[in-house]
C-alpha cells in the first residue's frame, strides 16, 4: 500500500474510532459544563461589582430557580465524575416561600474569624 493510499478500516477499527470520538466529545462537554457552572457561581457569589443579594433581588420570585439549576448541574457533574467537588455558597441564605432568596450576613466586614 502506497503512502497516500487510504485503506478501509475494519469494523473493529470503526467501532474504536467512534468510541474515541465519543470520549473526546463527552470529556470536552463535561469540562465546558463545569467551567460555565463555576462562572455562573462566581458571578453570583464572588462578584466585585454586585452582591449576591442584588442578583437574587433582580430575579425576584424566580431566584430559587438559580439554586435548582445549580443543584441539577452539580448532581450531573458528580455522577459523571465522583471526584467532583461541589461549589458551596460562602454565605448562608434562605429560599423564601415566595421564591425570593435572602442572603444572610453577606457583609465580610462582620466576619469574626481570621481572614488572613
Amino acid at each position: 500500500m502506497g503512502l497516500l493510499e487510504k485503506r478501509d478500516l475494519t469494523q473493529a477499527e470503526k467501532v474504536t474510532a467512534v468510541r474515541e470520538q465519543l470520549v473526546d466529545v463527552s470529556t470536552k462537554l463535561y469540562q465546558r459544563m463545569e467551567k460555565q457552572h463555576t462562572y455562573i457561581f462566581n458571578q453570583i457569589w464572588h462578584n466585585d461589582e454586585v452582591s449576591a443579594q442584588e442578583v437574587f433581588d433582580e430575579y425576584g420570585n424566580d431566584a430559587y430557580q438559580l439554586f435548582a439549576f445549580s443543584q441539577n448541574i452539580q448532581t450531573m457533574l458528580a455522577q459523571a465524575n465522583p471526584s467532583y467537588v461541589p461549589l458551596v455558597p460562602p454565605y448562608d441564605y434562605t429560599i423564601n416561600p415566595d421564591g425570593t432568596v435572602t442572603v444572610n450576613d453577606e457583609d465580610p466586614s462582620t466576619f469574626e474569624g481570621d481572614v488572613s
